[in-house]
C-alpha cells in the first residue's frame, strides 16, 4: 500500500448523447467521507486523502462533486454516441504510516479495518 493500490471496472457506465458531447459528473456521498463499518480506526475519513477517480482517463482533482470531460464536441453530429461504455478506474493513494494508524487504530498485527463510500454519477451534456 505504500505505492497505492487500483481497480479498474471496464464498462461500469454507458452514455447516450445526441448532438451536444458530454460530461460526466461524480459526487461523493456521505460528505466526501468515507465511514468506516468495521475496525477500530476512525469513524469516518476523508476521501481526499484516499483515492482518485478516473472516468475513461480523464482524471479529476478529488471532491465532494467531481467533473470528468468534456467527451465529443458541442452542437455537432459527430458528437453524438449511443451506448458507449466508459471505463472506471479507482485509485487508492499511497498510505504512510500516520494514515495506516488513524484507519486501523491501536489494534494488534491482526487489525482489519473496512470503510465505505457511494459515489454517484450524472451524465450531462456539454
Amino acid at each position: 500500500y505504500t505505492n497505492g493500490v487500483s481497480k479498474s471496472i471496464a464498462k461500469q457506465l454507458k452514455v447516450s448523447s445526441v448532438g451536444s458531447g458530454y460530461k460526466v459528473k461524480a459526487t461523493l456521498l456521505t460528505n466526501g467521507q468515507f465511514n468506516k463499518v468495521a475496525g477500530n480506526g476512525a469513524n469516518t475519513y476523508d476521501a481526499k486523502k484516499l483515492i482518485e477517480i478516473q472516468v475513461d482517463g480523464k482524471t479529476a482533482s478529488t471532491d465532494v462533486n467531481m467533473e470528468f470531460g468534456p467527451f465529443g464536441s458541442t452542437s455537432t453530429a459527430e458528437a453524438s454516441v449511443l451506448n458507449k461504455e466508459l471505463d472506471v478506474k479507482y485509485i487508492g493513494k499511497p498510505l504512510n504510516e500516520a494514515t495506516v494508524k488513524e484507519l486501523l487504530g491501536n489494534g494488534g498485527k491482526d487489525t482489519k479495518a473496512k470503510y465505505t463510500i457511494d459515489v454517484v454519477y450524472t451524465i450531462a451534456a456539454n
